[in-house]
């Protein structure tokens, strides 16, 4: 999540009425950096390892506060890589944070 559209969205739902907003993702954060390494789509789709994820401005705490959301869930990976139903390495994680999917480290 790029943390660009939820502000709008839970913004829309406080001013229809709701006292209180919960985000909640069916993944895990995106965009993540791990060991050093900025991930992000490697294929092509638009959310390049470079993109400004929401993730990468503060961390949890950050997207809550940017987001205006009451409370914050994400999935986690184990959780997500379940409801999925295929074996971990059958999936493209890398920008989850997961492995490079070419270059095995």
């Amino acid at each position: 999540m790029r943390g660009d559209v939820n502000p709008s969205i839970i913004r829309k739902a406080r001013e229809a009425g709701a006292r209180k907003v919960y985000f909640a993702s069916v993944t895990p954060p995106i965009g993540p950096v791990v060991d050093g390494e900025e991930r992000g789509c490697l294929f092509g789709v638009d959310m390049s390892p470079q993109d400004n994820f929401a993730i990468r401005r503060g961390g949890l705490e950050g997207v809550k506060r940017s987001s205006g959301a009451d409370e914050l869930y994400y999935l986690s990976m184990e959780s997500m890589v379940r409801a999925i139903g295929l074996p971990e390495e059958k999936l493209c994680l890398y920008c989850l944070g997961g492995g490079h999917p070419v270059r095995k480290t």
